[in-house]
């Protein structure tokens, strides 16, 4: 489950800006410019307003509605615009498309082959991918018996997970190279996806096949691009993709 994605601390002096928005100093502080754009801070009074933007060491937040001006030196609570909060899990991605897309490849895709744990540690930002990778059943992945794994994480680097939106280079999923593993960014994946108002499972169901597909075709990050999104077909394979696959003699990894 989520955790850590609330951030509790002390507000200072507020200041009326005099355009309908306060600035709301906070006692601690040192938070990553505009991470929470759009999020929501909830001070001591019960008041709930909409985040605007943020130094290191303020927001500034929306007044709305029927609620009074946020309260000076009381306790203040805050996120940022993330689907996911505290409390709630972090789900398996999308793997519908996978097994169409990859019988064209001549591959039949099997789940849950002697690994599936849906317990692995929580990473707010997921700096070290195999600090959190559980693939047991590594051991058997082999010419020819194909075995590779797939995470469903949050969120990779802070400098790539589109908070703040002025981020223009966004992780949404990567897989390692001879050492195996694809991972798959949700809460990335679905935040860039409703801010440019694409289908969210639609980007992640083709996410899913994409690096799947680095990692079965055992090339890596070699072939771009893997599907033929571009071309208005998601989650299928790019000729030279399939060509990729049918030839591999084994999946990244052990």
């Amino acid at each position: 489950p989520v955790e850590g994605n609330t951030v509790a601390d002390a507000s200072g002096t507020v200041t009326d800006n005099g355009d309908g928005t306060y600035t709301v100093p906070l006692a601690t502080g040192g938070l990553e410019p505009d991470r929470f754009q759009r999020g929501w801070l909830q001070d001591s009074q019960g008041y709930v307003y909409e985040i605007v933007s943020n130094t290191a060491a303020s927001l500034t937040v929306l007044l709305s509605g029927n609620s009074e001006p946020p309260m000076s030196n009381g306790s203040v609570w805050f996120r940022d615009d993330d689907l996911l909060h505290d409390g709630q899990d972090v789900p398996m991605p999308d793997m519908s498309e996978l097994a169409n897309a990859m019988a064209e490849a001549y591959v039949k895709v099997m789940t849950d082959v002697g690994d599936n744990n849906g317990d692995v540690a929580f990473r707010l930002n997921l700096a070290d991918y195999l600090q959190v990778r559980d693939w047991d059943s590594a051991a058997a992945n082999s010419s020819s018996f194909w075995v590779a794994y797939l995470l469903g994480a949050f969120q990779e680097h802070p400098g790539y997970d589109n908070d703040p939106q002025a981020e223009t280079s966004i992780r949404k999923g990567a897989t390692l190279g001879t050492s195996g593993g694809s991972f798959i960014f949700l809460e990335s994946t679905w935040d860039e996806a409703l801010e440019f108002n694409y289908d969210p499972g639609e980007v992640e169901r083709d996410l899913v096949v994409h690096e799947l597909g680095h990692a079965v075709s055992g090339l890596g990050r070699e072939i771009e691009p893997v599907t033929r999104r571009s071309e208005g077909v998601p989650s299928r394979y790019t000729e030279a993709s399939l060509k990729a696959i049918r030839s591999s003699p084994r999946p990244l990894g052990p």
